[in-house]
């Protein structure tokens, strides 16, 4: 009876021993993953091309019987097409950032009545803008140039056919609108901003594999830094079917992991999990310093032409007017985010601005003015999981209006902007997410044109969003 007790103890000692052999892993996977630091992470030579295009087409059609005097009938159709295209390359030596928007919209509106036989409206937007971001560094981190042109366009026509409840009084007006805003900036700095959320993705994706025993070993930092550059070729993929791209991405992380040693078992969970993390692991996440001057050029011109013709004594009314002004000046600003571990990330930013607006609206010098802004903020956002993320900042704007001459009404005015916003978002499934965010503004203002001195706003949002396909 005796003897067998002896092999019970040493049973009962191997699995203590494996139990805590297990356990001190799992701490030591943790604390390895914890010890790294995000800001020591540099993003790869990379370059992405991105084009989103979106078309939609709304009509609606309403036919409403009443009594005669009142029965009508209305039809509207709406008809968006909108192309967005960025461009971003990140090398050793240069940092750039380009942009493009095309957005043309149609608004077509019909009404018909015994009244008023035929009432119409027509609207026509055009919007076009890009521009873009370039960064040359003399060595990695240090002094660098920038410039950063960029150009707005809009165009607007509108088109009414009105109808009076007089059958003696018929018209029609046509309006056009053109604005064009070219811009530039021209400067330098020292210091760099990098981003850094692929290296998280990376974490994120070895995190849920030592969880379900899915990892050899525990991964070196160096091992860690080459998933994670990883991580950034595939997202830079350029895929016309977004399945072959999910298939070859999960496929391409599967031969990286297996080659580097980290995995020897290829099975459901394992699959699952790296599909999981690779879908929903998508932070934006930044780290480093910089402080930036610049020059800026800017000129606004706009013209807005109207005619109104009446059907009936076909007398037409016109009128013309053009704005124009030329602004110069500089701005300088300081930028930092800080990631606090691999959960939490603080930025704060600051810059001082000044331009001195030349105004043609009145053709007179003395109402040129400058414009004065001081910006600050403070933010700090939390990546608890890769479900939920929170966000809270202070922002505190002043703003001072210097005109060149005072009069009634151009008198000089400052005014304070204090702004706290917060927000929160939760994926209760892989489809549905729910999100609150509330913002509180208190401003003041000396504007002795302004219908305020002082105004408090409380903003509260909350959404929820349901992913059907």
């Amino acid at each position: 009876m005796f003897p067998e007790v002896k092999p019970k103890i040493k049973i009962m000692k191997r699995i203590i021993s494996i139990t805590f052999l297990l356990i001190a892993i799992v701490f030591s996977s943790k604390a390895q993953f914890e010890n790294i630091d995000l800001s020591k992470y540099k993003l790869p030579e990379i370059q992405r091309h991105q084009l989103d295009v979106n078309f939609s087409n709304d009509h609606s059609f309403t036919k409403n019987n009443r009594k005669e005097d009142r029965s009508y009938t209305t039809f509207d159709l709406e008809t968006n097409l909108e192309a967005d295209y960025s461009f971003f390359q990140n090398t050793e030596k240069k940092q750039f950032e380009g942009w493009g928007n095309l957005q043309s919209d149609i608004l077509l509106d019909w009404i018909k009545s015994p009244v008023n036989p035929f009432e119409k409206e027509d609207q026509y937007y055009f919007d076009l803008s890009g521009g873009f971001s370039k960064r040359n560094y003399s060595r990695a981190d240090k002094w660098f140039t920038h410039l950063a042109p960029s150009f707005y366009a809009n165009w607007h026509n509108y088109y009414e056919r009105p109808i009076e409840n007089s059958s003696d009084f018929k018209s029609k007006s046509f309006s056009n609108y053109l604005r064009l805003r070219p811009e530039l900036k021209l400067g330098g700095g020292f210091g760099r901003i990098e981003p850094v959320g692929d290296i998280r993705r990376a974490i994120y994706m070895l995190e849920d594999l030592m969880k379900n025993d899915r990892l050899t070993k525990i991964p070196a930092k160096n091992e860690v830094y080459q998933l994670a550059d990883k991580v950034a070729e595939l997202r830079n993929q350029r895929f016309f079917d977004s399945r072959l791209r999910r298939i070859y991405e999960i496929k391409s992380l599967d031969s990286t992991l297996t080659d580097m040693n980290l995995v020897d078992e290829s099975d459901a969970t394992y699959f699952t999990s790296l599909n999981d993390m690779w879908g929903y692991g998508q932070e934006n996440r930044y780290s480093g310093n910089r402080i930036e001057f610049n020059l800026i050029g800017d000129l606004n011109y706009s013209r807005n032409k109207s005619k109104t013709t009446n059907d009936d004594s076909m007398v037409t009314r016109k009128n013309s007017e053009e704005n124009f002004y030329e602004a110069v000046g500089g701005i300088i600003s300081y930028d930092s985010y800080k990631p606090k571990g691999l959960k939490r990330e603080r930025y704060f930013g600051i810059d001082l601005s000044m331009e001195h607006i030349f105004d043609d609206a009145y053709h007179s010098p003395v109402y040129d003015y400058n414009i004065f802004n001081l910006n600050s903020t403070y933010r700090v956002r939390w990546f608890f999981n890769t479900r939920t993320y929170a966000s809270f900042s202070i922002r505190e704007t002043l703003a001072f209006n210097d005109y060149a001459k005072n009069e009634e009404e151009f008198l000089d005015y400052m005014q304070s902007t204090t702004s706290f916003n917060g927000y929160i978002s939760y994926y209760f499934s892989p489809r549905l997410r729910g999100s609150f965010s509330t913002s509180i503004y208190y401003v003041m203002s000396d504007n002795e044109q302004s219908w305020f001195k002082s105004r408090f706003d409380l903003w509260t949002h909350i959404g929820v969003n349901y992913a059907i396909f």
